[in-house]
């Protein structure tokens, strides 16, 4: 993550995801309590970031009813110095959210690991320049307990098909996860190319499900923001 990226489409989706999954837009019970980790790295000056038109006011119909509480704080956000401490404080998440610039804990129910790339590829390791853009698996293992449930960013490379990669991806967190249930990934199709990798804790599994169907059964997935992974 980068503060460059804040307010972008990519933080509509990551954040309208999460509040789905945790039970706040809608409203579920029970509520998962939230962990955020930024993996937050320093702005990279590209043109990364930029892709806020969903918030001009001529796509405010195809996106504001997905989850009109988060689109109109994202709008508030975007007009500012734009900054992970903006989404802390905007109030989008509970009270109750914690967040973290890299470190996990056993805090919550919910974690949402938020590298710039998603899981590093066998070319990269945690000594290489380019560690900080992803998750290594081999790390955090230890430190995410069984009745924890993950999401994690996922960034889709043109090599292959969506389907393809996705599932390479959700092999490598079931190997990594044994003791939770199967995981599963939903795609945002908006701007920059993307995946939401789910591995529910066995406690989860039920209401996770569910709330990843509703999800797509709403108007985030009447728009086709979000799409089921074939």
């Amino acid at each position: 993550m980068q503060n460059q990226y804040v307010g972008d489409v990519g933080d509509f989706a990551k954040l309208g995801l999460l509040r789905a999954l945790a039970g706040i837009c809608p409203l579920a019970k029970p509520r998962l309590k939230l962990r955020i980790v930024w993996y937050l790295t320093e702005n990279s000056g590209n043109k990364d970031g930029r892709h806020r038109e969903y918030l001009k006011r001529r796509n405010r119909s195809r996106y504001r009813g997905c989850d009109p509480d988060l689109y109109d704080a994202l709008r508030d956000v975007s007009s500012k110095n734009r900054s992970v401490l903006d989404i802390e404080r905007s109030g989008v998440l509970p009270n109750d959210t914690k967040y973290s610039k890299k470190e996990v804990r056993l805090d919550c129910d919910l974690l949402f690991l938020d590298p710039d790339n998603g899981l590093a590829p066998s070319g990269v390791g945690s000594e290489s320049k380019r560690a900080v853009k992803y998750v290594f698996l081999d790390d955090i293992h230890g430190r995410i307990g069984t009745s924890q449930s993950v999401v994690l960013y996922q960034h889709l490379s043109r090599d292959g098909k969506a389907a393809k990669q996705a599932r390479r991806y959700l092999a490598e967190v079931r190997k990594a996860f044994p003791s939770h249930e199967k995981p599963w990934a939903a795609r945002f199709r908006r701007g920059t190319g993307r995946l939401f990798l789910v591995v529910p804790a066995k406690r989860h599994a039920k209401i996770l499900h569910e709330r990843g169907e509703l999800l797509l059964g709403s108007p985030w997935g009447a728009a086709k923001h979000f799409t089921r992974v074939k």
